[in-house]
This record gives C-alpha cells, structure tokens and sequence, in this order.
C-alpha cells in the first residue's frame, strides 16, 4: 500500500472562552499557514494517506493551552493516530500532529469522504470545543512528497541544516507546484517548478537551528507544497546535537568534462556547505590520473576556498589538456578538501579524444 501525505488545516475559526477565574480570550486560526487548502482534498483509492493537522494559537496572551482531539469518519474506518494531546499559546504557537488515513481499496473516482476533528480543553480556566470538518475527493492523480534519506539530520544550537524534498506525480498529476516552509528559519530553493506527469521535482530546503534549541531535542519542520491536484507536505526532522564539531560538505557544478589536447575546459563551480558553524579556510589539492590534465586556474594547486559564515564557500576551477605526452582516453581529476579536521573529496570524471 502506498503512502502519501497530504496537509489539511485543522483550524477553522473559533474562540476559547474564559471559565471558572477568568483569562483573556485566545483565537485558534490559520493565521501563519500560506496556503489554504483545496476543498476537496484529492486523495488515491487503497492508499495510506497521511494528513497533518495544524493548530495554531493567535493573539493569545497566556502561557500555552492543552487540549485533546479526536479524528473521526463514519465513511474511512481505519485511521492510525486518531486521538492525541496537544498544546498552543502563547503566541502564534503551533501544534502539528500526523494522522494516517486508510483510503478504501476500490471506491469510484469523485467519490466524496468526510472527516470530523473534535477538540476539547482540560486547562482550567480555559475550556475549548472546536469541531472542524473535511472533505476527501478519489481521484486518478496525486503529487507526493518525501526527505531523501533516513532519519534526521543533525546539527548544533545556532547551525543550519538542509535537506532534500523530491516530488514524485503519480498519474497524469503535472504542472506548476509551489514550495513553503511555515516555521521561521526555513527556506526552500527553489521556491517553485514545474513537474511532469509520472515525472519528479526536487528542492533544497534550508532550516537555521534556533540558537536556543535544547541539545537532544527533535525539531519537527513541515514543509509544504501545492499542486495542482492536492495540497501535501513531508516533514524534515532535526535533530539538535549540541555536541557536533564544526564540519562541511564538499561539491562540484558538474561530476564530468570533455577535453582534448590543448583546450580548456568550461568553468566549474567547486563549493563547501558549512555544517554546525563551521567557518575557516579549506585546502583544495586537485590530483589528475592523466598526466596532460592540470588546473589552468587557480594558478595554485592546492588553492583555498573561505568559509566566512553560515553561506557556502564558493571559488571557481578550469581544467587544461596540455598538447605533449600521451594520457588515456578516459580519466578523472579527484579535489581533496580539507579543512577544521575534516577532508571530503569529489570526482571530475576527464573524457579525452
């Protein structure tokens, strides 16, 4: 069976009413949230369909209000993670919490499913009773979204740490599909493309450790996406370390070059990506298997690359064939970075006529 993970808000407007001593007047709304969500939601027969439900607390002033929820549906009887406890406040906080649906194997397309969302509060003097109420529409295509990779990335208090989000449309689902991180401290690049029927589409998403953050802690960041068929959304989970030494990881613009004797190659963009703070110079030793292959520039070899602060360090190489010696028709050029104790390597495949 299939997992897909849709977004829905599971907010719409309502006021928690003071009780018993008092308190100020707290609203729950989709304030924060970019997009709004398609009404219906499409969503694939015999499928796992995991849908993140937001609460967001607005305009409160008090320390935070627990309460417990419920997702029922009298049309999808299996729901994992139906119930759970959450808590919001004081101000523009936000609660997420993944249920998983388990659409019915062989129901019709433009079938209609619905789902109910029960809160209530058990923090006194506050007391809540929101119910809100969805729509799911069967349909034949769908964009899904997941993080390359298992388990979370690590970074320190203060560090950025980025991740991979790749789309992948099942059916005939193509078009524009737009990118959006809700917590501060996210980007994603780029911010929107195109993406082909039964083809994918992948964005570098960037999220800054607030330099608060408690070693040991999981931070969970939702990044959202729309589509034309579906709203959806996939989840990077940071996990905050506390104790990861500074560190970079090491790239080139193209992994392969075509040369013959006597030319120079097209520029090629050498980066470092700093990781938990790093910052410092990186030594670069470019090693060539063929013996004609050298570094036309830098002039230097090992050059240095400067990582100042959290942006990547760039500088930018030519390789050269020189015309005398003989070489191999296929060889590679291997650059050494090191730097703060660490050494990543990255491979130039040379074709040679």
């Amino acid at each position: 069976m299939k997992l897909i993970r849709y977004l829905l808000y599971a907010v719409a407007v309502a006021t928690i009413v003071a009780c018993g001593g008092g308190g100020s007047g707290t609203t729950f709304d989709r304030q924060g949230v970019l997009f709004a969500p398609n009404n219906p939601q499409g969503v694939l027969a015999g499928t796992a369909v995991d849908l993140l439900l937001v609460t967001t607390a607005v305009n409160s002033t008090e320390p935070g209000h627990t309460f417990t929820a419920n997702v029922d549906s009298s049309d999808i009887p299996s729901i994992d993670h139906r119930s759970w406890t959450g808590t919001v406040g004081p101000v523009n906080a936000v609660d997420y919490h993944v249920i998983t649906v388990h659409i019915p194997d062989g129901l019709a397309e433009g079938t209609h499913l619905h789902l109910q969302v029960a809160r209530s509060s058990e923090t006194s003097p506050i007391s809540l009773g929101l119910v809100s109420s969805y729509e799911l529409i069967v349909g034949s295509s769908t964009v899904v979204g997941a993080f390359q990779g298992q388990g979370p990335v690590s970074g320190n208090p203060g560090s950025t740490v980025t991740g991979t989000l790749t789309l992948t449309s099942i059916g005939s689902a193509h078009g524009l599909v737009e990118f959006t991180g809700q917590l501060g401290g996210v980007s994603v690049n780029p911010q929107s493309g195109n993406i082909a029927a039964n083809g994918a589409l992948s964005a570098t998403v960037s999220y800054h450790i607030p330099a608060t953050a408690t070693p040991g802690s999981t931070i969970d960041v939702p990044v959202f996406f729309r589509a034309r068929t579906n709203d959806g959304f996939a989840m990077l989970h940071v996990q905050v370390a506390g104790n990861l030494p500074g560190d970079f990881t090491f790239g080139t613009s193209t992994n392969s070059v075509l040369l013959t004797p006597g030319a120079t190659s097209q520029a090629i963009t050498v980066t470092a990506n700093p990781q938990n703070g790093f910052t410092g110079l990186i030594t670069v030793t470019a090693t060539a298997t063929d013996p004609r292959v050298t570094l036309s520039s830098p002039t230097t070899n090992p050059f240095t690359i400067n990582v100042a602060s959290a942006s990547p360090g760039t500088t930018t190489i030519h390789l050269q064939m020189s015309q005398q010696g003989q070489g191999q028709g296929q060889s590679s050029v291997t650059l050494s970075a090191t730097g703060g104790g660490h050494t990543h390597t990255a491979t130039i495949q040379v074709q040679s006529s």
